[in-house]
Parts: structure tokens; C-alpha cells; sequence
């Protein structure tokens, strides 16, 4: 019988059906002082391990951020809803796969926003995805959900209805083997970053009422990770401070026409990992703005 270790090769995103993809992007953590910092680089994507149809394996270690990469065509959006395991990231409820909230939206219009880091705590700012260890309270569900936590992170989207939008492109544009180990993570909050979750400019009323496709994806420990698949983790990510220092580059998306969605009221009073281990507030890490580099999205260069 071929070994799981043999079967089976990593991906670099989690596909959602044909035309979209999600990359779960390594990161700097951020501080965890009051501060909103600017959105720290990529360190490369984590690796992904399918494990069934539309399940996914993906290694971290403890205290590690992630930031999301959102990728579909621009001609075509889609909505998509973002789960940390039992609670939605956008609004804080009980994560619903089946269906959008489209009075209060709990969705992102991909790929209108690039990116999400994390989670919609303020107007404006986001708390960072940060992993943390299943059952010590320190997860975003264990705070809000009275649900046992599942952590990992779900997925679902959404297509447009038929005739919204082009299916070809303009001519402008080119064209859980190891789930249930105890070494699952779930993602808390870190440190406040600037980034607006942007409204839905193409209306509610735009989107299908059932998901096309969906996908799970289990955070686990790195070492489980090597020990069961065979693949080598990624090694642990350079401190921010240490980034810093070295007059590397951090970031800012510049989208002046975009409105920012009404922050979650429940995902603004979650604490951070480190008020709910009672750590020292972190020291303020000073940013100059010679190193912050200013990005326009592709779609504002059309507008």
C-alpha cells in the first residue's frame, strides 16, 4: 500500500473551485501595544497538504502569524466568508457556510480586497491572526463560541448570479488523517494593524444564495506535521524588531475611494493572547515612514 508520505505533495494556496485561490502568507507578529502598525511582508506561503476534497492540512508553530492572500478574477468577483473555526471573522456570530448576512456584511468581495490579516475588531484596524494552542481560552471561538473549538479556519464562496458580470476576461486584462491529533491550533487576536475591510460596492442583492464550493483547512502543530506527512515545516519567522532593524519594508494599500465596513462589536471586545496570558504590553516598535512602502491596487488604476 503507498504511505500517506508518498501519496501526497504540497500545494501553495487553497483552491476554491476553478478561478479562485486563498495563500495563507508566513508573517511578522506584530507588537501587542496599542499601536496600529503598517502590514508587515510576506515570508513566503505556508505549505498546504490536501487531505480529502476540500480539506487541507497547513503547519505552524504556536504564537506564528498568518495574513490571507484573496485571489480571483477581476472581472468576475465573488463573495467569499471567512471562518475561524466555529466564529466568523467578520462579524464575530456563529460562522454560517450556507448563507451571506447581507444586512450587516459578514463577507469580503474578493478580489476587490487583496489581502485579511485578521480580525474586524475596529474601524480601520484589524487584530492580527495569531496561533494559538486549542483548549487554553486562547482562540477567537473560545471567547465568543460556547461551542466546542475546532479551530483552523473555513472557508466558503459565493458567485455573482448569472449575467452581473462578464465570464471572459476584458481585453484589458492577460489572462483529516491528521486533524485530530492534539496538536490542532486555532487563530487568537495579536496586535492592531491599519487595514479597512472594504463595503460591498456591487450590492448585496449580487450574490447567490448558496456557496459554490467551500474549504476546510486544520492548522496544526509544525513538528505533528513533519512527523505524519514526511514534509519538512517551514522554519520559525524573524521577529519584527530584528525586520525592522534591518530597514526592511512594511506596507500600506491606498484605496481612497473604498469605504471600510462597520467594526464587529463582539470582535472588539476579544482580548489579545497576551492580555489573556497577562504578558507585559509589548514595547512600541518604531516604524519610520521612509521604510513603509505605499501600494495602489490594480482596479483603482482603472477607475
Amino acid at each position: 500500500m503507498t504511505s500517506t508520505r508518498q501519496r501526497t505533495t504540497t500545494l501553495d494556496a487553497i483552491p476554491l473551485g476553478a478561478a479562485c485561490s486563498v495563500t495563507l502568507h508566513r508573517t511578522l507578529r506584530i507588537p501587542d501595544d496599542g499601536s496600529d502598525y503598517p502590514l508587515p511582508p510576506s515570508l513566503g506561503a505556508l505549505p498546504v497538504y490536501p487531505v480529502g476534497e476540500d480539506e487541507f492540512v497547513v503547519p505552524m508553530r504556536s504564537a506564528e502569524a498568518l495574513w490571507l492572500a484573496l485571489e480571483g478574477p477581476h472581472w468576475k468577483p465573488r463573495a467569499l466568508k471567512v471562518g475561524l473555526g466555529t466564529t466568523d471573522a467578520l462579524s464575530g456570530e456563529a460562522f454560517d457556510a450556507d448563507r451571506l448576512t447581507r444586512r450587516s456584511q459578514d463577507y469580503l468581495v474578493i478580489p476587490d480586497q487583496p489581502w485579511l490579516d485578521g480580525i474586524n475588531a475596529g474601524n480601520g484596524f484589524i487584530r492580527q491572526f495569531v496561533a494559538a494552542p486549542l483548549g487554553e481560552g486562547l482562540t477567537v471561538e473560545a471567547q465568543l463560541s460556547d461551542a466546542p473549538e475546532e479551530g483552523g479556519l473555513v472557508f466558503s464562496l459565493f458567485d455573482p448570479f448569472p449575467g452581473r458580470f462578464p465570464d471572459e476576461p476584458p481585453a484589458w486584462v492577460s489572462k483529516a488523517l491528521i486533524c485530530e491529533c492534539s496538536d490542532a491550533l486555532g487563530l487568537g487576536a495579536g496586535g492592531r494593524m491599519r487595514q479597512e475591510i472594504f463595503e460591498d460596492e456591487h450590492g448585496a442583492d449580487t450574490w447567490q444564495d448558496e456557496p459554490s464550493v467551500g474549504a476546510r483547512v486544520e492548522l496544526v502543530n509544525a513538528l505533528a506535521f513533519e512527523a505524519v506527512t514526511g514534509i519538512k515545516a517551514p522554519a520559525p519567522v524573524i521577529d519584527a524588531e530584528t525586520y525592522t532593524r534591518f530597514g526592511l519594508p512594511w506596507f500600506d494599500l491606498i484605496s481612497p475611494t473604498r469605504k471600510d465596513i462597520e467594526a464587529s462589536e463582539r470582535l472588539a471586545g476579544v482580548r489579545s493572547i497576551d492580555d489573556l496570558k497577562q504578558l507585559p504590553a509589548g514595547e512600541l516598535l518604531p516604524i519610520s515612514e521612509a521604510q513603509v512602502v505605499r501600494l495602489l491596487q490594480v482596479k483603482d488604476l482603472f477607475a
